[in-house]
């Protein structure tokens, strides 16, 4: 796809994309369901993954963030606070 023809389409502010845009963007999308990678219950797959060093990496860091303590939620009260003082604009 061409995305600088792709912009020149572009109408105004609009956020979305035009009957024109969208031809283009249907030429590209897959016309099948389409997952990057195998679904989560292809155990052999992922059993497989896992004992590769990228594996074993994925599954040490998402160790590390399970023993992680939450944060501690706040109230919009404190949220809403420094902005009851402030004209602040998001």
């Amino acid at each position: 796809m061409d995305i600088k023809e792709y912009l020149t389409l572009v109408n105004g502010d609009a956020i979305y994309p035009n009957e024109q845009q969208l031809a283009l963007l249907r030429e590209v999308v897959p016309k099948e369901p389409y997952q990057p990678a195998p679904a989560y219950t292809h155990r052999t797959y992922w059993e497989d993954f896992g004992q590769t060093d990228l594996g074993k990496y994925y599954l040490e860091d998402a160790e590390a963030l399970i023993e992680r303590d939450p944060e501690v939620p706040i109230s919009d009260e404190i949220f809403g606070e420094p902005q009851s003082h402030h004209k602040i604009k998001y």
